[in-house]
């Protein structure tokens, strides 16, 4: 007979929910005392890139900038006709 754990029952859901909700909330009142308003922002973007949409966007931009960068400096150069 295998063990099984017990599933919460919902009131023990919406408690625990409660408890992470008022966790999240004294985790960024603290960053935001701490570090004030750029503390809150800079917790919002590292909460944004854990989402695989706002990597996979992130990716693509900086891919994208070092491409170009990569063929802006691999153009050839103007040939200068007084050089000879």
């Amino acid at each position: 007979m295998a063990l099984r754990a017990s599933r919460p029952r919902p009131a023990e859901d919406i408690q625990i929910q409660e408890y992470e909700e008022s966790q999240a909330r004294a985790q960024s009142r603290q960053m935001q005392q701490l570090y004030g308003t750029s503390g809150g922002i800079m917790e919002d973007i590292l909460q944004g890139l854990k989402h695989p949409g706002n990597q996979a966007l992130l990716i693509l931009f900086i891919s994208g900038m070092i491409a170009a960068g990569c063929f802006y400096l691999g153009k050839p150069l103007p040939k200068d006709d007084e050089t000879r």
